[in-house]
């Protein structure tokens, strides 16, 4: 029992990420499920990711969220043409490219901040290409 993890002594734990082991698995799963919970009542629910692969053309969806939009996600938006977009990105460059663009060709709303698991602000360390930051 010694060598055992703490963890490991608790089914419940199996599979599921620690915060010790894996933090940002641990608040990425944390936040899909609080967002889960919130969302269930619209008749909502979060993907943490989903292949492009998988959504067919004809699927419909009411609404589309897009975390961290920079230059969009025009994949995404082509498979789900009826959608509404609801587009999260906090960085000031990509917003007047997303107003001038792609916001006037779909149904959206851009909202000028970032989504975490607790209120208030940061700052942003930027590296390398937008996707990537």
């Amino acid at each position: 029992m010694k060598d055992t993890p703490p963890d490991a002594l608790h089914s419940d734990n199996a599979g599921k990420p620690s915060l010790r082991r894996e933090p940002r698995a641990f608040f990425r799963r944390k936040l899909r499920l609080m967002l889960n919970d919130v969302l269930a009542g619209l008749h909502l629910r979060v993907f943490d990711s989903v292949a492009m692969t998988t959504i067919r053309t004809a699927t419909q969806f009411n609404h589309v969220i897009d975390v961290g939009v920079a230059d969009g996600t025009p994949d995404l938006y082509a498979r789900c043409p009826d959608a509404r977009l609801e587009l999260f990105e906090p960085q000031p460059r990509f917003h007047a490219e997303l107003e001038q663009g792609l916001m006037r060709q779909r149904i959206c709303r851009l909202h000028k901040m970032a989504l975490g698991d607790i209120d208030g602000e940061g700052h942003f360390h930027l590296t390398g290409p937008a996707s990537a930051s």
